[in-house]
């Protein structure tokens, strides 16, 4: 019996001295292709996780330019608006001494601006100049019209013993340039002729008629 097993271990040993040559070539084998497949995914998780930045990156840009197209429509709406607007300078001025002569402007709305009414609360507009012994000038403004008409008016308030008539001249200036007035020749105290109408319109078109 001893002989027998002793005989199988003899076989078996041979058979392994044999083999085992070729058990390690066939396991350095393996481990060199599991290295290769182990880097081979190293550099396709690196090369997923550059094109994911790659993306991010994009999509950023794409963010950042969504954002600079609308900042760039907020300020085209801006200057659209400010396209629209208008703002109105009268001037009136007169050369004969002592004469007091007022200018009057009625707003769309009707609030009458004059020397007693410089300023109405809650309105745009100002009689910014009043000039009470001529030769004067006297100016309103405002610094952004609504639509609708304007008129104007000249008032020859006071004499102030000189009889002479007065001769009176006045210019409208506004966003797309200026227009003077039709010369008026005042006689009488009190006296107070419609000068222009002045018409603004939506897109900030100024009329004078």
């Amino acid at each position: 019996m001893l002989d027998v097993f002793a005989s199988s271990m003899g076989a078996f040993l041979i058979i392994m001295v044999v083999l085992l040559p070729y058990y390690k070539k066939d396991a350095q084998l393996l481990m060199e292709q599991l290295q290769q497949q182990q880097e081979q995914t190293r550099q396709l998780q690196q090369k997923v996780k550059q094109h994911q930045e790659q993306i991010q990156k994009q999509q950023l840009l794409i963010t950042q330019q969504k954002t600079a197209i609308q900042n760039l429509e907020k300020k085209k709406k801006n200057l659209e608006d400010q396209l629209k607007n208008t703002f109105l300078i009268v001037v009136m001025n007169w050369k004969t001494s002592k004469h007091d002569i007022d200018l009057h402007v009625i707003d769309p709305k009707g609030n009458e601006f004059y020397f007693s009414k410089k300023k109405i609360a809650g309105v745009n507009g100002e009689l910014s100049e009043d000039t009470k012994n001529g030769p004067g000038v006297e100016v309103w403004e405002i610094p952004k019209a609504a639509p609708g008409k304007y008129k104007v008016y000249y008032k020859f308030y006071s004499k102030h013993s000189n009889k002479r008539s007065s001769e009176v001249n006045g210019r409208v200036y506004y966003r797309d340039g200026s227009k003077k007035f039709r010369k008026i020749v005042l006689r009488n105290e009190k006296e107070k002729p419609l000068v222009a109408t002045i018409t603004v319109k939506n897109d900030g078109q100024v009329i004078i008629h």
